[in-house]
């Protein structure tokens, strides 16, 4: 073999090295680690709310992302893994932080997660779980997220009544079905916006008639 085909043969795996270095330094070390596990999820979201489940491939999000696809498949051992980051992810984002002040929170939950909802991101990451609900993965992923956002939910609830914002012996998982169901109704089954002045007055008629039950019961 000739010296300029080693030396050729060389520098193209110096090459392809240097490439794979930058595709996949972001998840070595610190802040690049979070800055481009976040870029995948973020991508993941994105195509699942186009493509569907059955539909996302892992090559693409790689591409987008900037990624190796082994890189990915180093954190998250399959897609369905993958897509339940992603999801969790997404509903990490919806969360606003608790003030003590159990209106205004709940209002400020409701408004975020129906801005979540009508986004073109959101709106087809719903269409897809409820498309895709039969495949035994989507499920068990939609199921894990339900089960999640209840229990923060009903925490939060359970929270307020230990300050005394809430009747002793309030049904929480109940009040939060209550709270959130007119939300999910008018987004995704009537494609109707959530405005504040909705979401209030949902959080104040609830709220009332769980005071008005507990009088009542006295």
């Amino acid at each position: 073999m000739s010296t300029q085909t080693t030396e050729t043969k060389e520098n193209t795996s110096e090459e392809a090295e240097r490439k794979t270095t930058r595709r996949t330094e972001g998840l070595l070390k610190g802040d690049r680690q979070e800055r481009v596990v976040e870029s995948v999820l973020r991508e993941t979201a994105l195509q699942l709310s186009r493509n569907g489940y059955e539909g996302l491939r892992v090559d693409d999000v790689a591409a987008a992302s900037g990624v190796n696809k082994t890189t990915i498949y180093r954190r998250w051992a399959s897609k369905a893994e993958l897509v339940a980051a992603a999801l969790e992810a997404t509903r990490a984002m919806k969360e606003v932080p608790e003030t003590g002040d159990l209106r205004e929170d709940l209002v400020a939950m409701m408004l975020k997660a129906a801005a979540f909802a009508s986004s073109p991101t959101g709106r087809g990451i719903v269409r897809i779980l409820q498309i895709e609900r039969a495949h035994p993965e989507v499920e068990k992923i939609a199921q894990d997220l339900r089960t999640r956002q209840r229990s923060a939910r009903k925490a939060m609830l359970e929270r307020a009544i230990v300050r005394g914002e809430l009747p002793p012996g309030t049904d929480a998982a109940l009040l939060a079905e209550l709270l959130f169901a007119p939300l999910y109704a008018r987004c995704i089954s009537f494609s109707e916006p959530v405005d504040e002045p909705f979401a209030r007055s949902v959080v104040d008629t609830v709220l009332a008639g769980v005071h008005a039950l507990a009088v009542a019961s006295r």
